[in-house]
């Protein structure tokens, strides 16, 4: 006598699910659900580290070398800087010193910034939007956001608090007048900010020389060479690859970003426990409802060892198919968030690959 189909361990599983389509479907959901939470938490995390990362404006662009100050030295006179700016090869030298001071004239204590900048050429990170950039002594330009917080217009007259040289206790009133309101495109310069050239900021702060010293090089300039040239004319200086400076600061930036990141990576392990939980429970709860054909197949002479691989061997399917779905709809929706957020007037960028580990740990956790 021929048996059926329908006789043997497989036969009956496929049975079932022809029989009972519905209950299968939504065991996959589930399953699916899960993974996609798990995978899109994942995606959730590489771009906000994108999005920090290409966010991130620090030394110009334009920079090919960055110059430190010795240590233990007042930093890089105005002389030095200018020599730097005369080294063959150099299109452009200009000295930075970033500091602040209090605002006087007020109830409340107001912190101003101070940067320095050359106001225009490719070393400049900042663009003028209401006025002009100061050329002379006593003028500054305020950063839109200082603009906006302090409610600082153009003409104004600012009193700046610098601490006395003598007595740390004492200030001294310094005035400047405003000349512009400019958009700084350096990321640390989205705080209350003014802007002046570098002579006219060391003289404001009341100190001797720049902290460092960005350099622009020619075009097809040994840029080795030059920074023997630099350690030669400024010994002492510490000379850097400006590549690898804004590395070092975009490293800065995303770890300065923690907080959200570990915020996110609290809520994966989360979403791992809940899809565990869930995969679980739903194979717990699909076998369960399924004790009356397995008792069946025993009856016939069904081994128990097969029976339960079987089972194992069900379960993985259905965890492999759902998990690849559940990686799939989540890695969609992420290529989806940055023209939706694009839309909504944000900007989100996306990782150069999602993580290849994270999917494949994801189905095979499902599954």
């Amino acid at each position: 006598m021929k048996t059926s189909w329908r006789g043997t361990v497989l036969g009956s599983q496929i049975a079932e699910f022809l029989r009972r389509p519905g209950r299968s479907a939504a065991t996959a959901l589930s399953l699916t659900i899960a993974a996609a939470v798990v995978f899109g938490t994942v995606v959730v995390q590489q771009i906000i580290g994108a999005t920090t990362a290409e966010n991130f404006r620090g030394t110009a662009e334009a920079t090919s070398l960055v110059v430190t100050a010795p240590d233990r030295s007042d930093g890089v006179a105005d002389g030095s800087v200018a020599e730097l700016g005369r080294l063959p090869g150099v299109a452009e030298a200009v000295g930075q010193v970033r500091n602040g001071m209090p605002l006087g004239g007020s109830a409340v204590e107001r912190w101003l910034r101070l940067s320095s900048d050359p106001g225009a050429g490719p070393l400049s990170q900042v663009r003028v939007r209401e006025g002009v950039f100061p050329a002379g002594r006593g003028g500054v330009a305020v950063g839109e956001e200082a603009a906006r917080r302090y409610r600082i217009a153009v003409g104004s007259t600012l009193v700046l608090l610098r601490p006395d040289a003598d007595e740390a206790e004492r200030t001294e009133e310094v005035r400047v007048r405003v000349s512009g309101v400019v958009r700084g495109e350096a990321t640390d310069d989205r705080e209350p900010t003014a802007y002046a050239s570098g002579p006219e900021l060391l003289r404001l702060l009341g100190v001797r020389g720049y902290e460092r010293v960005d350099v622009r090089a020619d075009a097809g300039t040994d840029l080795a060479a030059l920074a023997d040239r630099v350690r030669a004319a400024l010994p002492g200086a510490e000379v850097r690859d400006a590549d690898d400076v804004r590395a070092e600061e975009t490293r800065q930036a995303v770890a300065a970003a923690s907080d959200s990141l570990d915020l996110v990576s609290v809520f994966l392990v989360i979403a791992v426990g809940a899809a565990a939980l869930v995969a679980a429970s739903t194979f717990r709860i699909v076998f369960a409802q399924r004790q009356e054909q397995l008792a069946l197949l025993r009856a016939v002479g069904a081994e128990p060892r097969r029976l339960r691989w079987a089972l194992v061997v069900e379960g993985a399917a259905v965890g492999l198919v759902a998990g690849l779905a559940g990686v799939l709809a989540a890695g969609g929706a992420g290529l989806l968030a940055p023209p939706v957020a694009a839309r909504l007037g944000h900007t989100l960028y996306l990782p150069g690959r999602f993580s290849l580990t994270g999917a494949a740990l994801t189905v095979l956790g499902t599954s």
